[in-house]
């Protein structure tokens, strides 16, 4: 499958109508409709006529130079020369991202507030032989991916949209994947939500959602022809720990690889080689010297690798890392004695484990979490998650800086910011049963004290 994709930057533009070959084409200015989008009336002004051709940007519109409606909050301007300003009114409402377009012998600009013109996916749909562009729209009210075509990449036509949802509040960043006979529709709507169809056009049934609101721009992908990769960056929105000022987006995710389960649902893991140059690295640290007992009953033992909590009532563990290394990465298997026992991984963990911050994975709940030390309320991060077996599982967590990353059972993700960022220690807790913790390891990242 052939792809590339096309960015475009939202502003609020001015646009020269240019003659085309030296000709000067003319069409009358009158009511217009926009593609993809609710009925958007441009004044019609008699008189006026258009020079058809090129648009070029050439500026910012700083006033109108007619009188507008008092509800226009924005305008947007189209020119029929480059002094002579034809003024396009907001009509009740602001306009942004306005975009042009030329087709059936009329000039149209496109806006954006709630009518969406944006995110550009561009890839070839060999069974036509043409060149798809997605892009997401607005269609009778409704959040849209809108279809354009194109036989060499410089002449498009307008399809109906593949895909309209009253529910979703955006559509950003649409793409197409194609994977074993399904098509699925990744899309940005905090969550990045995700559907499936048996064809390009749908029909569409929601799949669900890969990434929680947490993680942003993860809805693009990538590909050599053997997998798709990706990666997003943190959102701003507030935690468990209140409203801390992050200052800004960011910073970008560890690197993911979209998983395709056997039952049609997505995934995500960390890319394989990322975890592969982590285990062959020699800077690890040996966990069965460190590790304390805080309660509990239990066995530790190096030849088998494994930790395992022998009491029906639990117990907890604490590993005082050789390091004051607040930044690592951490792996682990998890066995539980039955379904309700409950195994939680605790990273940033104070001496006395009585704060931190707890990864937990709940098979006879179907959720994986991380969540407040002190509060199971206090939710930073959820997914939903089904054991393959109902009472075993894997972590991967990267802790580093403000940020936790969790990967489960290799197809669950959960992220999030977090604001203790000096506690060293990792702790098992176990509560309400026993439990086997095997193949420890963590992995140091480089820290600057």
């Amino acid at each position: 499958m052939k792809y590339f994709q096309i960015l475009m930057i939202s502003s609020i533009l001015t646009i020269n109508i240019l003659p085309v070959s030296g000709q000067t084409v003319l069409a009358e200015v009158g009511l217009q409709k926009q593609l993809l989008m609710d009925d958007f009336v441009i004044e019609k002004k008699h008189n006026i006529i258009h020079e058809l051709g090129k648009p070029t940007k050439i500026g910012v519109v700083v006033g109108p130079t007619i009188p507008i409606s008092e509800d226009a909050k924005q305008i947007v301007a189209v020119h029929n020369s480059a002094t002579n300003p034809f003024i396009v009114p907001g009509i009740g409402g602001r306009i942004g991202d306005p975009f042009p377009s030329y087709w059936d012998g009329v000039w149209h600009v496109y806006t954006l507030e709630k009518k969406k013109f944006r995110d550009c996916y561009v890839f070839y749909y060999e069974k036509e032989n043409l060149w798809w562009m997605l892009v997401e729209a607005t269609s009778q009210g409704n959040v849209a991916v809108g279809l354009f075509k194109s036989e060499d990449l410089l002449n498009w036509t307008q399809q109906d949209p593949i895909f309209m949802d009253p529910v979703r509040g955006h559509g950003s960043c649409p793409q197409l994947i194609e994977k074993e006979g399904r098509w699925y529709l990744p899309m940005l709507d905090y969550p990045t939500w995700y559907y499936v169809a048996d064809d390009p056009y749908g029909t569409w049934k929601l799949g669900g959602f890969y990434h929680t609101k947490r993680m942003s721009a993860a809805s693009r992908w990538d590909t050599d022809s053997k997998r798709w990769l990706g990666w997003g960056f943190f959102t701003t929105d507030d935690t468990p720990e209140g409203d801390i000022d992050w200052e800004d987006y960011g910073p970008m995710c560890v690197g993911r690889e979209l998983v395709f389960n056997k039952d049609g649902s997505l995934g995500v893991r960390p890319i394989p080689e990322l975890i592969e140059a982590i285990r062959e690295s020699k800077d690890h640290a040996y966990l069965y010297t460190c590790a304390r007992i805080g309660s509990g009953k239990w066995i530790i033992d190096p030849n088998k690798k494994h930790l395992r909590c022998t009491d029906d009532q639990g117990g907890n563990l604490i590993f005082d890392l050789p390091e004051k290394n607040p930044n690592y990465y951490f792996e682990v298997d998890v066995e539980l004695s039955t379904p309700q026992t409950k195994v939680d991984i605790v990273v940033r963990a104070s001496e006395g484990i009585d704060s931190g911050y707890r990864i937990v994975v709940e098979p006879d709940k179907k959720v994986a979490a991380i969540r407040h030390f002190t509060s199971y309320d206090g939710i930073f991060d959820e997914m939903p998650h089904v054991s393959d077996d109902g009472k075993s599982f894997r972590v991967k967590a990267f802790v580093y800086d403000g940020i936790i990353e969790v990967f489960v059972d290799g197809r669950t993700a959960l992220s999030t910011r977090v604001a203790e960022r000096s506690n060293y220690r990792v702790a098992i807790d176990v509560s309400g049963g026993q439990a086997t913790i095997s193949n420890p390891l963590l992995h140091y990242f480089k820290y600057n004290d």
